[in-house]
């Protein structure tokens, strides 16, 4: 290829595509962090120990067994910001994984 026909071409293969994301899913679940950074801290699900995983998975599990009942958002007596039940369990997810890889983070370095 002449430097001509390069002209405006990016190099994207092997890199990762975040195109491949909805947007619209990503905001939902922004603001169920946001609304859980108004009920407790920022980042507050980084400090949890114990028993993380089955936490999570226990409250993924309840927010769609609750969105599979037919209740799309999750009451908030406040009202401060609208939340999806299933927003809710991606996060659970996220916060489970991120855990396990802090903790598969963490053993590398020990071994």
């Amino acid at each position: 290829m002449s430097p001509n026909e390069a002209k405006g071409l990016k190099v994207c293969q092997g890199k990762l595509d975040w195109e491949l994301l909805p947007d619209e899913v990503l905001k939902e679940c922004i603001k169920g962090l946001m609304d859980g950074n108004l009920k407790y801290e920022r980042d507050n699900w980084k400090l949890q120990d114990g028993e993380v995983q089955r936490d999570y998975r226990n409250a993924a599990k309840r927010h769609i067994a609750a969105d599979k009942a037919g209740e799309v958002y999750i009451p908030d007596p406040k009202g401060d910001i609208e939340v999806r039940h299933l927003a809710s369990a991606i996060n659970s997810l996220m916060i489970m994984m991120w855990h396990q890889m802090k903790e598969e983070k963490s053993n590398s370095e020990v071994a």
